[in-house]
């Protein structure tokens, strides 16, 4: 039976529970491998983490801000690249995850909170979300009342229209964004913020490299 498309949410910040019937982390290098991976996609897609818990060995949490990408697709990056790693011979993630909606900063709050709930053994040290307090987990943002803004989801507008606007915009024809490329990669984070399209079709635009638009946005965005 196919699954039933997920409702789309008036947010883009959300609490996200992942569970399996399987072992997720047999020690902590799987942990920190998983890290590793929610800060690679993190790079690609530019969300914000603002805390995760890791704690237990078959399930994890993470509270981020998706803002220009789609929740299933940055989750989809991250079940599929862990499973590959774990190289498991059943399905990791038979069991979709649970993406629950935060619509205001108490929600925030809140969740953050839940992170250590009930968890009293030194893995605890694994849920994590002040980077006040450990500067070793760079994937996490710093979170407070001031630096949060939670936008309704909108339609994103189509690349082709996103594109044209840019031009229009800054007065200049596709060759001046090869010969300046400063204007060029201004152009690019903008089509992947407002159209939310892949970086695949933005590589193909611009006749480079997927790599290279990756490498675009992460610098960009900072």
């Amino acid at each position: 039976m196919p699954r039933v498309a997920r409702k789309t949410q008036k947010t883009t910040l959300y609490h996200i529970i992942q569970q399996s019937p399987f072992l997720l982390f047999r020690d902590n290098q799987d942990r920190m491998k998983f890290l590793s991976i929610v800060e690679a996609s993190k790079s690609k897609y530019q969300f914000n983490c603002y805390g995760f818990s890791i704690c237990l060995d078959q399930r994890f949490e993470l509270i981020i801000h998706v803002k220009h990408q789609s929740i299933s697709k940055i989750m989809q990056s991250i079940l599929i690249s862990y499973s590959k790693y774990v190289n498991a011979s059943d399905p990791l993630f038979p069991n979709r995850y649970k993406s629950i909606p935060l619509y205001n900063y108490p929600d925030v709050i809140k969740a953050l909170d839940t992170l250590n709930t009930g968890i009293l053994d030194k893995k605890a040290s694994l849920c994590f979300y002040s980077s006040d307090k450990d500067q070793s987990y760079k994937l996490i943002d710093f979170f407070s009342k001031d630096s949060i803004h939670i936008t309704e989801n909108q339609t994103p507008i189509p690349v082709d229209e996103s594109f044209k606007l840019f031009l229009t915009e800054h007065g200049c024809c596709k060759d001046d964004l090869n010969s300046n490329q400063a204007l060029r990669n201004q152009c690019i984070l903008k089509l992947y913020r407002e159209s939310g399209c892949t970086i695949k079709t933005i590589s193909n635009l611009f006749n480079v490299s997927p790599s290279l638009i990756s490498k675009i946005l992460k610098k960009e965005a900072n």
